[in-house]
């Protein structure tokens, strides 16, 4: 159980997605009750794992509970994949010039 609480607490979003994330936060929080006692200790541990980018990102969305943030990370995951596809479909043409 120690060795659980402890993976929570190091738990990080890294290179997974955020439902992988949301899950495994979730299924380890039960480990660490102290650390996520109220809604806001969860957000805070919740965005504190996140990447940088994906903090950015919600610096300046209002999400009043720990769902609206689970909720806007989403979104924001889903927008910034959109982008990054749109962004790779409009790669300028390689003439094989230069």
């Amino acid at each position: 159980m120690l060795i659980k609480a402890a993976e929570f607490c190091n738990l990080v979003h890294g290179k997974m997605s955020v439902v992988e994330y949301t899950h495994k936060f979730n299924e380890l929080a039960q480990y660490a009750p102290n650390e996520v006692a109220t809604d806001e200790a969860k957000k805070v541990r919740y965005e504190h794992g996140l990447t940088p980018v994906m903090q950015e990102k919600l610096c300046n969305v209002p999400t009043p509970t720990f769902n609206e943030m689970v909720s806007a990370t989403m979104t924001a995951e889903t927008k910034m994949n959109e982008v990054d596809n749109d962004s790779n479909k409009r790669r300028p043409y390689n003439t094989g010039y230069g």
